[in-house]
């Protein structure tokens, strides 16, 4: 039985036990429902646009390399600078920066992917793009902080937020 299947049945279930509920109490649950349902497909599509992206990276990757006629060691050492200098027509008009970062922003990893067994990292994706918003979030509580302590160092007569703001 497939997830999809499973996931119309437990709707159909609900729907029918919902019918013993009072009319507030459904149009809840049932906006409930399609709430979460709504937020499952999107972040599906987010996962599939992804999967896309890499996908034409690495072929595009594949591409540069056989016009460039290099063989599997040559195609390992291909430097960005490299890929850049190849006919923009060829790479379709994409750079060596933007195939590395369709792929967690690793030029080596974007060049194993394509040119070896290796797979598309698409668990490991999700863990670096959630590890990416967690450094943004840890460089800006930093600057914040470290702007705090040089006011500290002023010694200031009074320590409340407008003081600190002005």
């Amino acid at each position: 039985m497939g997830t999809k299947s499973q996931a119309e049945q437990l709707a159909r279930e609900l729907a029918r036990e919902a019918l013993f509920l009072p009319d507030r109490w459904r149009a809840w649950l049932l906006r409930a429902i399609s709430e979460d349902l709504d937020a499952a497909d999107l972040e599906q599509h987010r996962h599939e646009v992804l999967n896309a992206r890499m996908s034409e990276a690495v072929r595009v990757l594949e591409q540069v390399a056989e016009h460039l006629q290099l063989d599997q060691e040559q195609r390992l050492a291909l430097t960005m600078r490299e890929f850049d200098a190849a006919p923009e027509k060829v790479r379709e008009a994409w750079q060596a920066r933007k195939v590395a970062d369709a792929i967690r922003g690793s030029w080596e990893l974007a060049k194993s992917i394509a040119f070896t067994d290796e797979h598309l990292p698409v668990k490991a994706e999700r863990q670096w793009e959630r590890s990416k918003g967690l450094t943004r979030k840890r460089r800006e509580t930093a600057f914040a902080l470290g702007g705090l302590a040089r006011w500290l160092e002023t010694k200031p007569e009074r320590k409340q937020r407008q003081d600190y703001d002005r």
